[in-house]
């Protein structure tokens, strides 16, 4: 071989090495921008899910939350669960709801865990059962979720699923109330009240009360009312009575509870002058609740 056809083969491999070198960079580059595009649709599909719910375009959520939960998104298995409960979008099928309710449990979705304990409570979409029920409450509560908290007491209390225990109730139902949890705040304001799974205590008994009172909890408004009518954890005051009561009057949506406060309103009303009435009066219209989160029973 001639040193001209050396060179010339030298050359020949040379560039065939460029083109290799040139074709692999080429692709990994291509690689690169479409898994970009790729990274960006798939971050890009919660964010259109939420404002296609808060809009109102609820079967667009409900495709797009599709997606991401076929996926493994957590967050999107448990909305779309939420979108099968409720019929929005899809329609209302308590079994899909329990389905993806699950997935997002299962992979420690708090919310997804409290949605599914009231199911199997219940027997919505799948078979009642206490036991399971429990599980998924006692996961959540765990993770400090309120609403968790709350059930899990309330089966204490009612020995659903376990074994009767008004200490532990009086436990988990502490734990909610801590959070701002008015219906665990009621329940524990009525164990201190008559003594259940805490030792009696009227003090603490208002105290939960009132903290469930100025949230708006209608049962708790007239609780409150009676203690300041007695006495009792509070000292006796008919006017904030008044109030109280003649909140729980118009506010309650139980016919039990509010003829509980229109009796207390008019055994307080006896012992009150004209100007006090008006004055606890002026009280009831000029109060507001002073969370968000409004409980009325």
């Amino acid at each position: 071989m001639s040193c001209s056809e050396t060179e010339t083969w030298r050359s020949v491999a040379i560039r065939r090495r460029i083109c290799v070198v040139l074709a692999a960079w080429g692709f990994f580059i291509g690689l690169c921008i479409i898994l970009t595009f790729a990274i960006q649709a798939f971050a890009g599909v919660p964010e259109d899910a939420d404002a296609a719910y808060r809009r109102g375009d609820y079967a667009g959520a409900a495709r797009a939350y599709q997606l991401l939960a076929d996926q493994g998104s957590a967050d999107a298995q448990n909305s779309l669960g939420e979108l099968y409960y409720k019929g929005q979008g899809v329609a209302q099928d308590y079994a899909q709801a329990a389905k993806w309710y699950r997935r997002a449990a299962e992979q420690g979705h708090v919310m997804a865990q409290d949605h599914l304990g009231p199911m199997y409570l219940e027997g919505k979409g799948v078979e009642q059962d206490y036991g399971e029920a429990i599980k998924w409450f006692r996961r959540a509560a765990a993770l400090g979720f309120a609403d968790a908290q709350y059930n899990l007491g309330y089966m204490y209390l009612r020995g659903r699923g376990i074994e009767q225990d008004l200490h532990q109730a009086a436990t988990w139902f502490s734990r909610a109330a801590e959070q701002g949890y008015a219906e665990a705040q009621f329940i524990l304001g009525i164990m201190y009240r008559v003594g259940g799974g805490v030792r009696q205590d009227s003090t603490k008994a208002a105290n939960w009360f009132g903290r469930a009172a100025e949230q708006g909890h209608a049962e708790a408004q007239g609780y409150l009312a009676k203690a300041y009518y007695d006495g009792e954890g509070v000292p006796q005051e008919f006017v904030s009575a008044y109030k109280w009561c003649a909140l729980a009057k118009t506010r309650a949506r139980d016919v039990r509870v509010r003829e509980m406060a229109t009796k207390t309103c008019d055994t307080v009303a006896a012992a009150m002058s004209p100007v006090q009435i008006a004055e606890a009066q002026q009280l009831a219209r000029e109060w507001k609740p002073t969370s968000m989160e409004t409980v009325t029973r």
